[in-house]
């Protein structure tokens, strides 16, 4: 989950994915954060135990700890209580995965 921060260099020795805040002028930046990212994180849908980034028992509890409002915080000033909170939820989708997906097919789009 660290390669979503913005100094992830700072945590881990790989480097962040979106080194670059979003905005207009850097629109066409492959290394800015997606301007919807934080939302997409978060959202679920009732019923749901998953999304595109985590994985969670209840659903009420994930979308306590994980905020859009939290990860953009984290990106800037890393609270390890709340880091370690969500990364939980990262963790345990990415467990699932590594259980249960055999391959992986993978499609690369150039733009």
């Amino acid at each position: 989950m660290e390669s979503y921060l913005k100094k992830a260099d700072n945590i881990s020795r790989h480097p962040s994915l979106f080194p670059n805040d979003s905005s207009d002028e850097n629109a066409d930046d492959p290394g800015a954060l997606p301007e919807d990212l934080y939302t997409k994180m978060c959202e679920t849908s009732s019923g749901s135990t998953f999304n595109r980034y985590f994985r969670w028992e209840n659903e009420a509890a994930f979308e306590k700890s994980v905020t859009s409002k939290k990860l953009a915080n984290m990106r800037e000033n890393m609270n390890p209580a709340i880091y370690g909170e969500m990364s939980a939820y990262y963790n345990l989708a990415d467990q699932y995965l590594g259980e249960n997906v055999r391959y992986v097919k993978l499609k690369l789009e150039t733009r």
